[in-house]
């Protein structure tokens, strides 16, 4: 490390705030010993950067003892100085829900600030003026601190599919002599400077084990390796300083590594664990503590007690009043598979598990809440899936049981497949009735209107499709079906496989439940499988215990282009905010394309292939 520039950069904070610097304070500001500033001192005074005698007094005056920086030693420390900030704040920060389904993590507050802002408060009071905060989940929440601390935003418009390498690349122009810093970080004391003239990465002592970035570092703290995970060691947490010349480096290393497919999920300290030799960097070693990097809500609480009764969540205040218990009470709180139709995420109260439901904030425009509470009502009498125990009838949020050894189907594990049939021929063989109908048509009349006001984006071939729907429409059925209560939204991602062999799947989701032909839940599990035709063939065969006769197969058609139709027309309105709007509605296009030709057609072949 540049120990010269330290030095000097101790004398300069020293004046600014009015002391004169002897070998004592200048031992204390570098976190040496008393030997090693003494020696710090002579090379300094040595190269000229410094003289000793009188200094500015704390009260006003002058002190008598110490040393002050000289106009070469003030031109010399300038070239370190520091140009800018990037804070890194796009993230969702998954593993602290519900309450980042409102705040973004950065804006939590810890012992009554906003952890983001005390890192702003730091920087300007170490005499960092320009700041750049790249954005993406709830950019809009970021806005106030344009006026607040003059912070200037940059939206990345990838962050909900890759990580944080895509932050820094969008701003990667403006790595210079640069702290880079992400968001959700508390940071004790204040440890920024107005110049900087080394790279370095922060680490702090993990005893135990650690899931961190893990760094091996030489006897002069500079790293020689990097890997996830480890214990008893010192990982990178908290800021880091790029020098121009290593960002001028690490900035053509990025460019490359962010077009190579397969970098989706890299964080920029990926760029430096592959590139170690080209960009020498030290660690910076805080100690234990210095940085906090909160991982769940029992770790906040742990720090910031007044979380232990109150959140500043209105989703946490609402599972409290639901449950008549305390926000004390609920605890392992964790983000679960999000259907397209909302956010889940599993918590827990007095030992008991439950599932709560946020829906997407256009879902209750076609989906009605109370047909969605008597289906929960009848088929509950099956006793195999999971128990509405609070159901808000206007914003369609919602509290279930849980099953805590379950997992998500697998739709190529056969023996979980023949699970989750056996399960919805129960459904549709039990004598169960509501008053809502499946009616995909309506469905997608529904979905048209809604997409209009809404400004979604129209996806090539729309209005072809849109035809196709009414003439799915009219097709007459070529036998008489008997209306049973189908799921309707029967896809792998809603039934759950138990370890329990006795009743092993549990179907869960109701809200598009309705009476209607049998084979609607047929058509779309596969549909979301996303099966070939000769996986439909099968799947439809193990249903129907036969091999389908050419009258079910025109309806299980008709079943997949249209149930392909309203999936496509939900995407498109949810368009802006879905997290991949270019694959799915070409691929429900795909579907609804393909198996409404078939459904269309005079004849069918005497084989169920395309």
């Amino acid at each position: 490390m540049n120990w010269m520039a330290l030095a000097c950069r101790a004398l300069a904070e020293a004046e600014l705030a009015g002391v004169a610097a002897t070998q004592r304070d200048l031992a204390k500001r570098l976190g040496v010993s008393l030997g090693k500033a003494n020696q710090f001192a002579r090379q300094v005074l040595s190269a000229g950067h410094a003289q000793t005698g009188p200094g500015p007094a704390a009260g006003g005056g002058t002190r008598p003892l110490g040393m002050t920086l000289t106009p070469a030693g003030r031109d010399y420390l300038d070239q370190f100085k520091v140009t800018n900030a990037i804070v890194l704040a796009a993230g969702f920060g998954s593993r602290f829900v519900p309450i980042t389904l409102e705040t973004p993590k950065g804006l939590i507050e810890v012992h009554g600030e906003p952890m983001l802002e005390r890192q702003l408060r730091q920087l300007q009071e170490a005499g960092i003026t320009e700041i750049i905060l790249v954005v993406g989940y709830m950019k809009e929440r970021f806005e106030y601190l344009v006026d607040k601390f003059g912070v200037k935003l940059v939206f990345n418009p990838e962050y909900s599919t890759k990580n944080n390498l895509a932050s820094l690349h969008c701003v990667r122009e403006h790595l210079s002599s640069s702290y880079v810093l992400v968001a959700d970080n508390w940071i004790e004391s204040n440890m920024f400077h107005r110049w900087e003239p080394d790279t370095w990465l922060s680490g702090l002592y993990f005893a135990g084990p650690t899931s961190e970035w893990v760094v091996t570092f030489g006897p002069k703290d500079l790293i020689k390796g990097l890997h996830v995970g480890g214990r008893d060691a010192w990982a990178i947490l908290g800021p880091a300083h790029f020098t121009p010349r290593f960002s001028e480096r690490f900035r053509a290393l990025m460019e490359e590594a962010y077009a190579t497919p397969g970098t989706e999920d890299w964080y920029w300290e990926h760029v430096l664990k592959a590139n170690l030799r080209q960009l020498p960097a030290y660690l910076n070693r805080l100690g234990t503590t210095g940085v906090r990097e909160f991982e769940s809500l029992a770790e906040l609480r742990e720090f910031d007690h007044s979380y232990r009764e109150r959140t500043n969540s209105t989703i946490m205040r609402q599972i409290a009043r639901a449950l008549d218990t305390s926000e004390s009470q609920i605890t392992v709180v964790e983000s679960l598979h999000n259907s397209s139709t909302g956010a889940n995420f599993r918590f827990a109260v007095n030992g008991r598990e439950f599932v709560y439901r946020i829906p997407h904030e256009g879902a209750n425009r076609w989906i009605d809440r109370g047909h969605e509470r008597s289906a929960y009502a009848a088929v509950s009498q099956l006793g195999f899936t999971d128990e509405v125990i609070w159901l808000d009838p206007v914003s369609g949020h919602r509290i279930t049981s849980s099953f805590p050894s379950a997992r998500r189907l697998d739709p190529s594990v056969k023996t979980q497949v023949e699970a989750a049939v056996r399960g919805l021929r129960r459904v549709h063989s039990a004598p169960l009735k509501i008053l809502a109908q499946r009616d995909l048509t309506a469905d997608i009349q529904r979905l048209r209107a809604l997409r209009r006001p809404g400004g979604a984006i129209r996806f090539f071939e729309h209005d072809q499709f849109a035809a196709l729907a009414e003439e799915l429409a009219f097709i007459p059925d070529a036998q008489e079906v008997r209306p049973v209560l189908v799921h309707g939204s029967f896809a792998p991602s809603n039934v759950l496989i138990l370890s329990d062999q006795r009743s092993p799947a549990r179907i869960v989701d109701w809200e598009l439940a309705g009476m209607g032909d049998p084979l609607i839940d047929v058509a779309r599990f596969a549909l979301s499988a996303e099966y070939a035709w000769d996986q439909v063939h099968a799947f439809t065969t193990l249903y129907l215990g036969h091999v389908p006769s050419e009258p079910e197969r025109r309806r299980l058609y008709r079943w997949i282009a249209l149930n392909a139709l309203v999936e496509a027309l939900w995407a498109e309105y949810r368009q802006p905010t879905a997290t991949k709007p270019d694959e799915y509605p070409p691929t429900m296009y795909r579907y609804a394309k393909e198996y409404g030709r078939w459904a269309l057609a005079r004849d069918l072949p005497g084989v169920f292939l395309p």
